[in-house]
């Protein structure tokens, strides 16, 4: 018995099985459903006939297969089951009581500094300045409108198709807030499922007028404080704006096709990676990672220069936005469209329509589109020295590489001044330079007896150089303007030097 137990278990203890997973989706009739496969496998395996091992091998996958049936149904009610507990069926809860201000008594706002420094008093003041500085309304804007007249061309509209709005209705998220008109998601999928004929041609009919409901275009505001700055600024709150449910599913109907003529004519820069199908914070990373690595290989010193835009969605001009809508490679109706949603948009607060003609629209699916339209032309700039500029949304970034780092000082001047000129010609805040100003000094071939180092894959230039930015007496970093110069790591002297 000794030597038996020695043979099966060399290190002398029996050794344990895997210890059983907690499968929540098992039952008893799964179980005993799992021992009459067994006992048919058995039964299969035993037998010596011919004849008859046929008859019970069928019998055995027929059983098999019930069996791995009842197991997939079970894992999927299981499932079921746990969404249902994790998530709640009110549609009309606590997002949807704010709105009504139906909660307004708990709710407590920060005092907001007006234009003379002054703080407001009431929620209410506080309210009306955080939407007028978020929504802004220009007199002159209204009387320079560009208008658009359509104009038949090759580009013809295409009818709509039902597959088409059905494939947009089932990616309807459930359980949101809705909008002014108090119309959920649901109520929508169930109002296309009622009458599919009447809901689809309900879109035909507005795209062929080039028409977007202005019931559509009006929305409920909240304003989310942004984590750890000075809330007594209006520029440190977030707007959140809920639209209506159906007119977002039209507003999803345009840019779907939108996106597909701009993206077949090649209309968007490479170099933008928000908002685009196929790209990411990962891809701009990567493409980053390419452009350091093929200066290194051309034994040049590479500067990343990252620069903000302050409030840059909410400071785009309308009329300079519709004069390049005006000149996309799309059909014709679609521009007459996008022309009418920019038209009589507004905001609701205490039953007041507050309007706005200035920024991207918060909340619809043509505001991220509207906005890569808007900067390309900022993209297609063409620089000297083999420079780049690079954008992810709205976060610019630009890329220069030379054979000395002396040498970015006339080049950056050049490129930051072009930059300016361009928020300038388009009526944005000037570009404030962040303090994320590289200066990646790659190892060069002969001249360091280290390896040259390896660009990381999610934090570029982390293992070099930090370069400061140029300060005031205060400490303040200084805000770009053309005349100013960046300060430099290596002059002309030193560099003759080390060479």
């Amino acid at each position: 018995m000794d030597i038996s137990r020695q043979s099966q278990y060399p290190s002398g203890t029996k050794k344990k099985g895997k210890k059983p997973k907690n499968a929540v989706w098992w039952n008893l009739n799964l179980r005993a459903l799992r021992s009459k496969v067994r006992a048919l496998r058995r039964l299969y395996q035993k037998e010596l006939d011919v004849n008859a091992t046929q008859i019970k091998l069928i019998n055995y996958k027929n059983l098999q297969a019930i069996y791995k049936r009842n197991i997939l149904n079970s894992k999927r009610e299981c499932f079921k089951g746990f969404v249902d507990r994790i998530t709640t069926k009110n549609i009309y809860g606590k997002n949807f009581k704010i709105l009504l201000d139906k909660t307004s008594r708990n709710r407590i706002f920060n005092p907001i500094k007006d234009d003379t420094g002054q703080l407001t008093k009431s929620l209410s003041d506080t309210m009306l300045k955080l939407i007028k500085h978020h929504f802004t309304y220009d007199l002159l804007a209204t009387q320079t409108e560009v208008v658009y007249r359509k104009v038949r061309n090759s580009l013809e509209h295409k009818e709509i198709l039902t597959q088409e709005v059905e494939e947009i209705i089932s990616k309807i998220k459930l359980n949101k807030s809705p909008g002014p008109d108090n119309i959920p998601g649901e109520l929508v999928k169930e109002m296309y499922y009622a009458n599919r004929n009447w809901f689809t041609d309900l879109f035909k009919k507005l795209l062929k007028i080039g028409s977007f409901p202005t019931s559509w275009k009006t929305a409920n505001v909240v304003f989310l404080p942004k984590e750890k700055k000075d809330l007594s600024l209006a520029e440190h709150y977030r707007p959140i704006c809920l639209l209506s449910s159906w007119g977002k599913t039209f507003d999803k109907l345009i840019a779907k096709r939108i996106v597909y003529h701009l993206e077949l004519n090649n209309f968007f820069n490479s170099n933008q990676f928000g908002f685009r199908r196929k790209k990411s914070t990962i891809t701009a990373i990567q493409n980053i990672k390419s452009f350091v690595n093929q200066a290194s290989d051309e034994n040049k010193m590479v500067c990343l220069i990252s620069l903000d835009i302050k409030n840059a969605f909410n400071s785009v001009n309308w009329n300079l936005l519709k004069s390049k809508i005006s000149k996309l490679p799309i059909p014709s109706y679609l521009i007459q469209i996008l022309f009418d949603f920019l038209n009589n948009r507004c905001v609701l607060y205490e039953g007041e329509k507050i309007s706005y003609n200035q920024g991207i629209p918060q909340g619809s699916c043509l505001g991220p589109i509207l906005w890569n339209i808007f900067i390309n032309d900022l993209l297609d700039l063409k620089l000297e020295s083999e420079s780049v500029i690079q954008a992810f949304a709205d976060d610019i970034i630009l890329m220069l590489k030379d054979r000395v780092s002396y040498l970015f000082r006339d080049n950056s001047k050049k490129h930051l001044e072009m930059i300016f000129n361009w928020t300038q010609a388009n009526m944005i805040s000037d570009p404030k330079l962040l303090p994320l100003i590289w200066f990646l000094c790659l190892y060069r071939s002969g001249l360091l007896s280290q390896p040259r180092p390896e660009v990381p894959d999610t934090k570029v230039g982390r293992q070099y150089t930090k370069i400061n930015l140029p300060t005031d007496e205060d400490g303040e970093i200084i805000v770009f303007e053309p005349h100013r110069l960046l300060s430099c790591p290596e002059s002309p002297e030193n560099s003759n030097q080390s060479a």
